[in-house]
């Protein structure tokens, strides 16, 4: 009694869906210490592969980057889906934002 193929509807992206800044660690000098802090970037300015986590939750992040000139664009993504849930960037966040379990320090 089917009057033909169903189909799901796809999830429309929200805003929130496509991280485009992350933090990474940068060197600072301070008189004559050198001094690592986090520094918020553009995913696409970022060089190499370092060590980054999420602007809102601090959770690590997945850095993705554009390979093809009709892919998606650089952009980062919670590697612990636990952080994706609670973020509010995250892509399944569920709506109360909490920062992550495991911060990346």
């Amino acid at each position: 009694m089917s009057s033909g193929p169903t189909t799901k509807a796809k999830k429309q992206p929200k805003s929130h869906d496509q991280m485009y800044r992350c933090e990474i660690k940068k060197k600072f000098i301070e008189g004559e210490t050198k001094v690592y802090r986090w520094t918020e970037v553009n995913v696409s300015d970022i060089p190499g592969r370092p060590k980054a986590r999420c602007v809102h939750c601090k959770g690590a992040v997945r850095l993705h980057f554009k390979r093809q000139a009709h892919g998606t664009p650089d952009h980062c993504e919670h590697k612990l889906r636990q952080d994706s849930t609670h973020c509010e960037a995250g892509h399944y966040f569920e709506g109360v934002h909490q920062e992550s379990l495991s911060p990346v320090e």
